[in-house]
């Protein structure tokens, strides 16, 4: 029977975006649902959420990929040359990602298999840190269940986003050695779970859905800003503008609403 909870995550940052609030929110409804929270987070500050032990996860500087991050910033800074796309080319990941994974590995190394009964890593935007952390930790693979909110890597987004990535040779050996090594993964949709099993089968027998909770508290008491009026047809574009998220379909959409429904 689960009891103890281990939950890795980016950032519990409310903040730092949808995904961070969309983890908040996951875990406070494992919080109100009784279980024993531990949460480490990498938002490098103090934080803490009701009933949750939160576990602010230091950043490794004392290492040789501390320093190449730090010289890769300072070089762009200095002269305009931003290296980064090659090194994500070479490697899959820039410096800093490497490094940030080895910080959140070191703090995890301290945890034995007996002192959870499920590790879950929660992932943000497209960052998968907690997940290449725990990859590197055999002896929590069998506690652990590795969440997966959004297709991953890019090159996996159905059409029309159709763009291959810098190292998405190495991105894609990542997530299939996640989708091989996690004893359970999750996802918020059956329609996920399916289109990333047909790219990591382990995903088709280990996936349970876990949909995107409301979570413990929400604020209805937000003043609407002055440009928002009740009485028009109002688009709120929550993600980013890209060109495969053109809003012009729900504006001929909402007309030929109109010509029925005056």
């Amino acid at each position: 029977m689960i009891q103890k909870i281990s939950i890795v995550v980016d950032s519990i940052d409310r903040n730092e975006g949808s995904g961070a609030k969309a983890n908040i929110a996951f875990i406070e409804s494992l919080a109100v649902s009784g279980y024993a929270l531990t949460v480490y987070h990498y938002t490098r500050k103090e934080i803490h959420l009701p009933s949750t032990i939160c576990i602010s996860i230091p950043e490794k500087k004392m290492d040789v990929l501390y320093a190449l991050s730090r010289i890769q910033r300072i070089l762009a800074r200095w002269t305009g040359i931003n290296i980064n796309p090659v090194i994500e080319t070479l490697f899959g990941f820039s410096f800093t990602y490497f490094n940030d994974a080895k910080s959140i590995r070191k703090q995890l190394q301290q945890i034995h298999a007996s002192d959870t009964d499920l590790m879950i890593t929660l992932s943000q935007g497209a960052s998968f840190r907690p997940h290449y952390a725990v990859l590197q930790l055999p002896q929590l693979h069998s506690k652990w269940l590795a969440y997966v909110h959004d297709p991953y890597p890019f090159s996996f987004y159905p059409s029309p986003y159709n763009w291959l990535e810098r190292g998405h040779k190495q991105k894609e050996a990542f997530f299939l050695a996640v989708s091989e090594k996690a004893s359970h993964s999750g996802f918020p949709s059956l329609m996920l779970k399916e289109w990333m099993g047909k790219h990591f089968p382990g995903f088709l027998s280990t996936g349970v859905i876990i949909p995107h909770q409301l979570g413990a508290s929400v604020d209805t008491s937000t003043v609407l800003p002055d440009y928002f009026r009740k009485d028009a047809f109002t688009i709120l574009h929550a993600g980013n503008l890209m060109k495969q998220r053109d809003p012009s379909g729900l504006i001929k959409g909402f007309k030929l609403f109109l010509t029925t429904h005056p």
